[in-house]
C-alpha cells in the first residue's frame, strides 16, 4: 500500500512539473472543466503527500 501511495504521489509531482513547463497544458486546464477537476485532485494528492511526509517525520522524531 505504501508503494502505491508513493507512486500516486510521484505521478502528481511529475504532472505538476510538466504543468509548470508547458504553456499548452496550462491553457488546456483553464479551458476544460474536466481537466480543472483532475488538476485540483492531483493538487490535493500532492499537498496531502507533502503534509503526510512532514507529519510522518515529526512522529518518528518524537516517538
Amino acid at each position: 500500500m505504501r508503494k502505491i501511495s508513493y507512486l500516486i504521489w510521484s505521478l502528481s509531482l511529475l504532472y505538476f512539473i510538466v504543468y509548470a513547463m508547458s504553456h499548452a497544458l496550462r491553457g488546456a486546464v483553464n479551458q476544460n472543466a474536466s481537466l480543472a477537476i483532475l488538476h485540483g485532485g492531483l493538487g490535493i494528492i500532492f499537498l496531502g503527500g507533502i503534509f503526510g511526509f512532514i507529519l510522518l517525520r515529526l512522529w518518528r522524531v518524537f516517538h
